[in-house]
Parts: structure tokens; sequence; C-alpha cells
């Protein structure tokens, strides 16, 4: 029996992969090959139902047990079913996990290297002695676009995760070593036994689907391919920077065990949206940063190369030219923040309701009023984006920008109205202080930007 062990890493279009192999089912029976996959799933098609995650679950739990190779029920229970749904007349078994490659999730802070070498050695122990003959099958993405690819993957595919991308990258710079982690791979089932490609156009022109259908399975590309689950997260569609950053505020609120806007709203506001599109790892590492990043890791990446038959150099696409123009991207400001917010509350309204379901109807949720002054100055408008982190998709409270607000303006909403906030200095005159007096008769309360204490003690109304 032969094991085809496709592993990885993150972010190369493994649920891509995923699932034209589901898809493809019955045309790779037809050959000789056997997905072992659930036929139907009960619910929505998610991303688990088309991979192996279980398998790498198990792994992991064994590892964390300390379960040597003789100890671990778990892993061989996991591999006997899968392998077992074999048919008779196919002769290989197709298995993918991405979170196998360095044994991590992709929400994962920490990690050690030692868990990689001892889950390779265990999934290496239980497939021999299932007399299993395994080919790993192995994807790299260069490290500047990996480290950016896993950033967004981190902050949309938590509510918990609100590191800043600076945060991340001291965090996540182990991870970006694939040398290492390859050789665990490499000394668990051998280096003949494994193919490991570039992730880039260049060397796989027709993408992964087709790359591996012809490296790995001697295939011509699937004539059949599924939409992607009913999974926004497992999209490889990737938020711009503003969508992230308006994201880990939810995420910081969220980790606090504050309510926020449902994460699905904001993915499809995302999505939607193609005011501000994604900029890759160039909307957060100069050309000398990212030059910086790759210099460190071309020892590592000429070692699998060598190792693997692949020349001089792994990657082939030329380095950034620090020569080039950059401007640092700015972080959203107040304004874009807000916008940001009302999309993903409008993008809420425009989901259809369940077959069968009534939609609940709810109140239109109070008003945070932003005040911006016209004397207000850039680090005004920084401490106010810093301030609407503290309330940003509130369910309750709904933000509003306004150049001012006037007595008419303030009759006609204010049973609408929470916090009044000013954003910059105060305009001064008795018309302020008419308005600030009304705004005292109508229970609302007034805040500066810069004053506290702050947010923190609304309560839904």
């Amino acid at each position: 029996m032969r094991v085809i062990l496709h592993i990885g890493q993150h972010k190369t279009g493994s649920k891509a992969l995923q699932s034209a192999l589901y898809a493809s089912r019955g045309h790779l029976a037809e050959r000789g090959f056997v997905y072992p996959v659930a036929e139907s799933p009960a619910g929505p098609l998610r991303p688990y139902h088309m991979n192996h995650h279980g398998l790498f679950e198990a792994v992991r739990a064994a590892v964390w047990e300390g379960s040597g190779p003789a100890s671990a029920p778990g892993v061989r229970a996991c591999l006997h079913n899968l392998l077992a749904a074999r048919p008779v007349a196919a002769e290989t078994v197709i298995l993918s996990a991405e979170d196998l490659f360095d044994m991590h999730t992709a929400h994962e802070e920490g990690f050690t290297l030692e868990l990689v070498a001892a889950g390779t050695r265990l999934l290496a122990h239980e497939l021999a002695g299932l007399l299993a003959r395994v080919t790993v099958v192995c994807y790299l993405r260069r490290q500047d676009h990996l480290l950016a690819a896993h950033y967004a993957q981190f902050i949309k595919g938590s509510n918990r995760n609100h590191l800043s991308f600076r945060e991340f990258h001291a965090a996540f710079a182990p991870r970006l070593a694939a040398d290492p982690i390859l050789a665990c791979w490499e000394a668990a089932f051998g280096t003949t036994a494994m193919i490991v490609c570039p992730y880039e156009p260049v060397a796989m022109p027709g993408g992964i689907v087709a790359d591996f259908f012809k490296r790995a399975l001697r295939l011509e590309p699937p004539p059949v391919r599924t939409p992607y689950p009913d999974d926004l997260e497992a999209h490889n569609v990737t938020p711009s920077r503003d969508y992230l950053e308006f994201m880990r505020l939810l995420n910081r609120r969220s980790a606090a065990g504050r309510p926020v806007l449902p994460r699905e709203h904001v993915l499809e506001a995302a999505f939607r949206d193609r005011s501000s599109p994604a900029v890759g790892v160039a909307g957060w590492l100069s050309p000398g940063e990212r030059n910086e990043l790759l210099t460190s890791h071309e020892p590592g990446n000429r070692r699998i190369a060598a190792r693997h038959g692949l020349g001089q150099t792994f990657y082939r696409e030329p380095v950034p030219d620090t020569a080039a123009p950059w401007t640092p991207p700015r972080p959203p400001g107040l304004r874009r923040l807000v916008e940001l917010e009302l999309l993903s509350r409008a993008t809420a309204t425009l989901r259809p309701a369940p077959r069968g379901s009534r939609r609940r109807v709810r109140r239109r949720p109070r008003q945070i009023i932003w005040i911006e002054s016209p004397q207000r100055q850039p680090a005004d408008n920084a401490l106010a984006a810093e301030l609407f982190g503290t309330v940003a998709g509130h369910p309750d409270f709904e933000p509003v920008i306004l150049p001012r607000l006037g007595l008419g303006d303030l009759l006609a909403r204010w049973h609408r109205v929470a916090v009044v906030v000013l954003v910059g200095p105060a305009t001064g005159g008795r018309l302020e202080a008419a308005w600030l007096w009304t705004l005292w008769a109508c229970k609302t309360r007034v805040v500066r930007a810069g004053e506290g204490p702050l947010f923190e003690e609304i309560a839904p109304a």
C-alpha cells in the first residue's frame, strides 16, 4: 500500500487542493487512488470535512501526553480508520493536513521544534507498522510572503488574537525557518521519500492543484472542482490592512470578554469591499526589511535546494528592490475605522435568514457620536482612533462621525445618543455650552478624547 501524505505548509493553497481532492474522489477512485473523507456531511460543508486534521490532532495529543511509538493508540486508531476505508482496487491512499508540517495550528503563537521532531518520528513509526510506503509532499512559501499571509490568518482566524504585526513577527520568527522543520521530516521518512516544491507561480504555473496531480499523483488535473466550503475563514481572500486592524481591535475586546459584532459579518464585509485591496507583505515591511529577512534565511533555503536537487537557490522570485519607492502605510484613522464598522453592520443586514427561521427583530442600536474639531491635530486623530478601539464593534452602539453637532441634530436623535466624543480642541463659545447643557439634560455622556474614564462604564440602555 502506498500513502501520499500532503503536509502543507500553511498558506500554500492547501484548502484549494483539499477541495479539489474532495470533489475528485470518483475520478481518483477510477485510477487507483482513494481520498478517505466523509461522503456527505450532515450540515454545511466545512474545511475539516475535506482534510485529515484529525490525524494531526491525534499526533499532537500523543506527543503532549508523552506517548512513545509503542504507546500511541490514538494515532494508530486514526490511521487504521483512514486506511481501512481503502477499496481493494485502490493502491494509493492520499492524506492531507497542513498542520502536520510544523505540528502547530496556524493560530498558535508558540513554537517548539522538539514537538515537530517527536511528531514526525511517531507518525513514521505508525505508518511503517502498517507496511505503508510513504511519499511526503510539501510546498514551501518564501519567508516574507509567509509572514504576511500567516499574520492575516492569525487575526481573521481567531477572535482572541490581537498582537500587532511587529509583536506577531517576533513570536512567529522560529516558524519561518523551514530548513530545521523539514530536516525533522527527512530524518523520520528519508529525504528520497519527500517531494518538496517552492510555492510560487514560476515553479507551478498551473497552481497547486495541477502541480500536485502531476508531481505527486502522475495524473492530469481533475476535470471537476467544488466551491469552497461554507466557511468564510476557509477562503484564501486576504483582508486589507485596514480590515485586519479593525478585526484586531474587535479581537482585543473579545479576548477581554466584551461583546462585539459577529466575526463573520466583518469577514464578509472585507470580501465585498474593494475600496482597500490587500497589499501583501509590502503593507507591513519595507523592501530593506524584507531583504534583511530573506538574507537571514537564505543559507537554510540553499540547504533545502541542495538536498532535494533543486539547484543553487530554492526560490526564484526576485528579491525586493531596496531602491524602489516605498511609503510606509498608515494605520486606519478614526473615519476609516468607523466606515469599516458601518460596512460590517450593513453586511449583516444583507445576509439571508436561514430557511424555515424568522429573523430576530432587534431595535436599532444607540449611537456614539464622534465630533471632529476643525482645530484637531494628527495626535488628536491618533488618540481618537485608539479610543475607538475601546468600543469597536459593540453590538449595542453604532458609531457616527459628525463635523459638528447642532441643537437641531441633537434633538432629532437625542433618544438614540449614548455618548458624544469631542476630538481635538473644544470649539468654545456659548453654542457649545448650550448643546452640552442639552446633552446633560438628555442624560447623554460627553467625553473629550484624551480624558478619562472612557467607555468601559457604558452599559446597554
